[in-house]
């Protein structure tokens, strides 16, 4: 090997990075690929975990909703009823004599 091969050899590389063997790259390949296909089990398993959780909590949910619904519906019936029986009985002025003094 004559003089400039080898030096256009030397100056190939980078001068501070030592080069990697094929198997270290390999294996460097490897773990990435491993990597990567844990945070994709990772993924579909969180996915899974939160279709499960829908599908049960989701019936119960429903009727809670429900349930919240017709309470708020007796509540502003109710505050309906007070209110036209006020107004019905003289509005102000009788709920004024009603209370104790």
């Amino acid at each position: 090997m004559s003089f400039p091969q080898r030096r256009a050899q030397s100056t190939a590389a980078e001068p501070f990075t030592p080069a990697r063997p094929r198997s270290l790259n390999r294996q460097i390949e490897r773990r990435e690929r491993q990597r990567h296909r844990i945070h994709r089990r990772q993924d579909v398993a969180v996915g899974v975990f939160v279709a499960l959780a829908a599908l049960v909590l989701g019936p119960g949910l429903a009727v809670v909703t429900i349930g919240a619904v017709l309470v708020l519906l007796a509540c502003g019936l109710s505050f309906a009823f007070v209110r036209l029986r006020g107004r019905r009985s003289g509005g102000r002025r009788s709920r004024r004599l009603d209370r104790p003094r």
